[in-house]
């Protein structure tokens, strides 16, 4: 409100414009709750959330799991799997991530063109059913 009055759509509108223009923060993994691993020669971090979301609850939102560099974390990886998580709401079967499984999945995600240590959005890679490891899916 200016002077008692609703401000103009314009003044609105030119505010909007000026965030979109701003610089988006960078937000990395934090080192609570996270693993590390080594592929290649390079520290990696990983995490798959402590808690379910609501739709990954329901069933309705595959499982995911963040990556990033250790030594300069910048783009994040973000894995999405075709399963649902192992702690769903409705006891649906799941996936446990094993750190074999980010071994194969972080050069999957560099061939396909992540890269980790340029800034950006986050690089999605969704695997198929192909690319998880049967003994790791829990009943």
């Amino acid at each position: 409100m200016r002077d008692g009055y609703f401000v103009p759509i314009a003044d609105t509108l030119e505010a909007l414009l000026k965030l979109s223009r701003c610089e988006y923060t960078k937000m990395t993994l934090p080192k609570k709750g996270t693993r590390s691993i080594s592929i290649n020669g390079v520290l990696y971090r990983w995490s798959v959330r402590r808690k379910p979301t609501y739709l990954q609850g329901i069933g309705q939102s595959h499982m995911s799991v963040a990556v990033e560099r250790e030594d300069a974390p910048q783009q994040t990886l973000r894995i999405i799997l075709p399963v649902p998580r192992r702690d769903n709401w409705l006891l649906l079967p799941g996936y446990v991530v094993k750190p074999s499984d980010i071994a194969r999945w972080v050069p999957k995600a560099l061939t396909e063109g992540w890269v980790p240590h340029m800034s950006g959005a986050a690089f999605d890679l969704v695997l198929s059913e192909s690319d998880l490891d049967e003994q790791s899916r829990a009943q």
